[in-house]
């Protein structure tokens, strides 16, 4: 083997390393900072939502009784906020719930839009 073909392959070694490690930490670093962004903005979204959420009317100073189980029907958000949440596009995904988990508002209004709440859900729902 000739020295210039020694001194090709090793060189073409360093550069495949060089671009690899390059690559590697290119690409954690932004996919780093995309996690990040992601989990502000979604923190951000929740934070303007809540708040939205608390300053709105009462769910309960709604005007029909409630039906023979104690819970009334969810309500849209457009009925729950008079036009609020209509800024959101996470409006679309978030639900209102009351401090014992039941669904005060949703996207449609429907009873079909509850989610499932776990225990430790609930939990954090009361503030325990």
């Amino acid at each position: 083997m000739s020295i210039r073909l020694r001194f090709t392959l090793l060189y073409t070694f360093i550069l495949a390393l060089t671009l690899t490690v390059f690559g590697v930490t290119l690409y954690t670093i932004q996919a780093q900072s995309t996690l990040d962004l992601l989990k502000r903005d979604l923190m951000d979204g929740a934070n303007k939502t809540a708040d939205f959420a608390l300053r709105s009317d009462s769910p309960d100073s709604r005007r029909d009784p409630p039906p023979d189980d104690g819970q009334r029907p969810p309500m849209s958000f457009d009925e729950f906020s008079s036009g609020e949440f209509q800024p959101f596009p996470e409006r679309e995904i978030a639900r209102v719930l009351d401090p014992n988990g039941n669904l005060v508002a949703s996207p449609f209004g429907r009873e079909e839009d509850e989610l499932p709440l776990s225990a430790e859900g609930l939990q954090a729902l009361q503030g325990r």
